[in-house]
């Protein structure tokens, strides 16, 4: 992190407006290799729990920053610290992790996976964290007064909708959203759409998280996915996670189309639409590997009216995979998807689902 002063990370103080949009910006840039990610989370966790014992007071009048930088940091460098520090923290990180749209329950597996060997140490370090999100005393908002529903009061109210079957799920994220996302300006650039999902997510998770005694069986499944999928994040996390290796390789990938395409030697072989027809049923699965990501771009490149491109995703997506956006953890990979694709080399198109408010239900951008 070299471009930057990393100290204006390191010690909480009250932002401007500008400061707090440029120190976002310039956070976002960092990667898991950076050195910074560590030293900023060793800071924050120092201020925090050390010197102000987990403060609510405190948390709550750098919630958008500091608090949020130290939530960020302590997931993506989970595999590098100490287990008591871990456990500290993930019961009263639990709910920003969401709002910041981490997968909690991901970034738990790729920890016991890392971290155990054999079942027996998996299931052990798995029921520490358990029961510390369970007992967790913070409230879903520290920023609404007199709130004090906890992550196991809104998984227990997540349960109970679920008998109701999705309209009753439905009626439960619209209630928690204005507490959820409670911000006056919303202070991550989390789109409506992205809320809705984010609080699904937080509520699946909790479900799970504090119902599921052994997770041993669901981390097989996931892990046997991520590796038919090439997606390691031990190997490819650096590739993955940086911004400018996706960039380069879509610069890459639309040279190389124009290059053949002057050259008339035909047009480059693009197994996007494969990849679509090959995992309608568990697309959900495959839509943020790195094999789909770079393919969507090669298949985005062969159109020089990125409007245009964009429109023909969609009708592509729509006729390979119509009934997807029918299951919300499917919407949500899509909009992720979405979030991907603009950041490069598309911004400014819309998101390929929306949440349609009036309907309950996620649609196809027309």
């Amino acid at each position: 992190m070299t471009q930057y002063n990393i100290e204006q990370f390191l010690t909480p103080h009250n932002l401007s407006p500008s400061e707090h949009e440029r120190f976002w910006q310039e956070y976002w840039l960092l990667t898991p290799a950076d050195d910074a990610w560590q030293a900023i989370f060793e800071s924050l966790y120092s201020y925090f729990f050390s010197k102000k014992k987990l403060s609510r007071d405190e948390i709550s009048t750098y919630y958008t920053t500091y608090w949020s930088w130290l939530v960020d940091s302590f997931f993506r460098s989970l595999y590098r610290l100490d287990e008591k520090v871990i456990l500290e923290l993930v019961g009263p990180t639990f709910i920003t992790a969401h709002q910041l749209g981490l997968d909690v329950k991901q970034e738990l597996f790729y920890y016991m996976r890392n971290r155990g060997i054999e079942d027996e140490p998996i299931k052990s370090r798995y029921e520490l964290l358990r029961r510390e999100i369970e007992l967790c005393d913070f409230p879903i908002s520290l920023l609404v007064e007199n709130e004090a529903r906890t992550i196991k009061a809104v998984a227990f109210l997540y349960k109970q909708s679920l008998r109701g079957g999705q309209p009753a799920v439905q009626v439960l994220v619209s209630k928690l959203r204005p507490t959820i996302f409670s911000f006056e300006t919303e202070p991550f650039n989390v789109t409506p759409n992205e809320q809705v999902l984010y609080i699904r997510r937080l509520l699946s998770n909790a479900l799970y998280i504090i119902e599921q005694k052994d997770p041993i069986a669901d981390m097989v499944e996931y892990f046997d996915q991520v590796e038919d999928d090439g997606l390691l994040r031990e190997i490819s996390v650096e590739a993955f996670f940086s911004q400018k290796t996706l960039e380069d390789t879509q610069q890459e990938l639309i040279a190389e189309h124009q290059a053949r395409r002057s050259a008339g030697v035909g047009e480059l072989p693009i197994n996007f639409s494969e990849i679509l027809d090959q995992h309608k049923s568990d697309l959900k699965n495959h839509l943020m590997q790195t094999p789909t990501l770079q393919a969507a771009l090669a298949w985005l490149s062969q159109y020089d009216d990125r409007a245009e491109a964009w429109r023909r995703l969609i009708e592509l997506m729509k006729t390979h995979a119509m009934r997807a956006v029918h299951d919300p953890d499917t919407a949500a990979r899509m909009i992720e998807f979405s979030d991907f694709l603009q950041a490069n080399g598309y911004e400014g198109q819309p998101d390929l689902v929306y949440y349609d408010e009036a309907t309950g239900k996620f649609m196809w951008h027309s």
